[in-house]
């Protein structure tokens, strides 16, 4: 894209336009006074002049969160019925995702006219960055927003099972719980949104009497509906909106910080996750450099229809995450693992960026970063590359809302047009990890999302239904229950393995094992689309 291109900056939308008029069928009786129209005036000139993805996304977060139709006004109509007001937003929100994904495209060609040589060397075959990373010299990441949150009754079980894992393997644990360079503050719950300030670690912060005017002014917005009030927003340049607790985002700084202690891998795991207790003969490190060297080669080969002998390829990749096929969460930040690389650093630039946009969150972050990353890749090699054409999924649509399961349709077609479907990604960058061969991450809550809160219906223990899921490591995000999520987890290593990590040692914690031979060697699998997939045939043959 050229940078000098013409940008059609203007938002021509009269405020009047977007805001339902007083009616009897208005649930809220949301009156469209003069004092709306000005605060939305203000808001709508904003998003017309901002020249960012961070300033346009602000602008659009705040008029589409606060002014957008009513769900329950909507959800009474037919759909084929559209109000005047919604086919304004419908168009405006569709000025928007152009002009958010131009603004964005701009700044990737920037960034890469200053990053050019950490572009090379995503091709490059030599060098210090092809060498193999060892797990003595790995470091196996948690992250926090304070380091009382490892103690947490509910956490610390995990940490046991993971410093386990990492004594057992060599690996240094690593627990973060901060200080950081960016801080956050919340004022105020919107249903899915938190209102937060942040202040980065070399600015005061607020004063008690401003949270307090900022609290105020939340509760007149979002309990009060006092709408009037809508432009004082962007008087208060430290204040924004996202879809999950940006604390999560401190995982970002952590990594950042492991990687200039010169580790040669970071893995990064969320503190909700298990490793299976009978892998110790295995290291996780060389796992993915085996699954990441076979994969290459089998891309590599001439008969895509088969397998070929695998041979070691000259350059590992740089990232590390799970694969996800179509209809399920397109990326999942239980998992991360990254080489110390000029890519990776590409990375975490690019995912940082993202932590002062509106609506966002550590996840979609990432998963945004990623298709940028591979799109710089594809650039490099003379291929079409990414084009920011999933960006705009990323924040509130026309009804305030952001359609996130859109997002991952948008972003496997993005993927799968630059470097191939599911199992068959060919990046030379972002080791996408085939969870068929090597499961990674695997959270029963998103691939069985009927389990009804049983091990069997999660297909982690024998049942007559199905065989059983055979992952490495397990990630239990959804349950948001504390004590039920602790109690699977005992019941999963008790029935499968026959122990338990509520109590005891270390050595209680892994059972004795006995060492694999060549002839067979491990595997750490899941096929939860296979048996999807035989399920909706099943329904589909008794209807």
């Amino acid at each position: 894209i050229n940078s000098s291109e013409t940008l059609p900056t203007s938002i021509s939308v009269a405020p009047q336009e977007l805001l339902e008029p007083e009616s009897p069928e208005s649930p809220d009786g949301r009156k469209a006074n003069g004092r709306w129209f000005r605060s939305a005036k203000l808001l709508v000139h904003s998003l017309s002049n901002c020249s960012s993805v961070k300033t346009c996304s602000r602008a659009w977060s705040f008029l589409a969160i606060l002014f957008r139709p009513h769900p329950r006004f909507r959800k009474s109509r037919a759909w084929s019925s559209k109000t005047p007001q919604e086919t304004q937003w419908k168009a405006l929100a569709d000025s928007v995702a152009v002009k958010l994904a131009h603004l964005r495209q701009v700044e990737l060609v920037e960034l890469h006219q200053l990053r050019a040589l950490s572009m090379l060397s995503m091709l490059s075959s030599r060098g210090s960055e092809t060498e193999t990373p060892s797990e003595t010299s790995s470091v196996l990441l948690l992250s926090a927003d304070s380091e009382s949150y490892f103690h947490r009754p509910s956490v610390a079980p995990f940490i046991r099972q993971l410093r386990c894992y990492a004594q057992r393997r060599k690996m240094r644990l690593v627990l973060d719980g901060g200080p950081w360079p960016l801080n956050y503050f919340n004022v105020g719950l919107q249903a899915a949104y938190t209102w937060t300030v942040h202040w980065t670690a070399g600015e005061a912060r607020e004063s008690h009497h401003a949270l307090e005017d900022m609290r105020n002014l939340m509760v007149d917005l979002v309990s009060k509906r006092q709408l009037q009030r809508a432009s004082e927003l962007l008087g208060w340049k430290r204040l924004n909106v996202y879809s999950e607790d940006p604390a999560k985002m401190t995982k970002i700084w952590s990594i950042q910080r492991q990687l200039e202690g010169n580790a040669s891998m970071v893995v990064y795991l969320d503190t909700d996750v298990i490793i299976r207790p009978d892998s110790l003969h295995s290291g996780l490190v060389p796992l993915l450099l085996l699954h990441d060297s076979t994969s290459k080669a089998w891309n590599r080969s001439s008969r895509p229809g088969r397998r070929s002998r695998p041979s070691r390829p000259s350059r590992p990749g740089d990232i590390f995450v799970r694969d996800s096929h179509p209809g399920t969460e397109c990326v999942n930040i239980g998992f991360l693992a990254v080489r110390n690389t000029r890519a990776t650093q590409l990375l975490l630039e690019l995912w940082r960026q993202k932590t002062h946009w509106s609506a966002f969150w550590d996840q979609s972050a990432l998963a945004e970063s990623l298709l940028e990353l591979v799109g710089m890749e594809m650039q490099n090699r003379g291929q079409v590359g990414y084009r920011s054409q999933c960006l705009h999924f990323l924040f509130p649509g026309e009804f305030g809302e952001v359609p996130y399961n859109a997002y991952c349709d948008c972003w496997q077609d993005a993927l799968r047009d630059m470097i191939g479907p599911y199992r068959q990604r060919r990046s030379r960058v972002v080791s996408f990890v085939d969870p068929e061969e090597l499961d990674v991450n695997f959270v029963p809550n998103d691939v069985f999302w009927d389990h009804g809160f049983s091990l069997e219906g999660m297909r982690l223990v024998r049942s007559d239904i199905s065989e059983i899921m055979q992952p490495l490591i397990i990630h239990w995000a959804g349950v948001s229950n504390q004590d039920m999520r602790l109690h699977f987890v005992n019941e999963y290593l008790k029935r499968r393995f026959n122990t338990t990590f509520s109590k005891g040692t270390c050595s209680r914690l892994t059972p004795q094992l006995t060492p694999l031979t060549p002839q067979t060697p491990p595997r750490f699998f899941s096929h939860g689309r296979l048996v999807r997939c035989c399920r909706n045939l099943q329904k589909e043959q008794q209807r």
